[in-house]
């Protein structure tokens, strides 16, 4: 496939659900996310793997609390109450 199809045909998948990428799947996701141009020169970077249920609470419930904190609106706060629970892997 031409790159330029990949990206103008790319859509994001809101029903994500099981099964994840297995570890060797999810190694090749990675090491591709780290070769992308940084324009802004912004590396290096850090990726995150969340897994477990008691993770994606904890990551929920961060979001939430910045949310609060930073009055981001009600459409905002309702987002992240529902971040970790449509994804087998965040």
């Amino acid at each position: 496939m031409d790159p330029l199809d990949l990206l103008t045909t790319r859509r994001s998948n809101k029903s994500l659900r099981a099964p994840a990428p297995d570890e060797l799947q999810l190694d090749s996701i990675l090491q591709a996310a780290s070769q992308v141009p940084d324009h802004g020169n912004l590396t290096p970077w850090r990726f995150v793997v969340i897994q477990s249920d008691e993770g994606k609470q904890r990551f929920q419930a961060a979001l939430r609390e910045t949310a609060i904190t930073l009055n981001m609106g009600e459409k905002t706060l309702e987002k992240a109450e529902k971040v970790g629970n449509f994804a087998p892997l965040v």
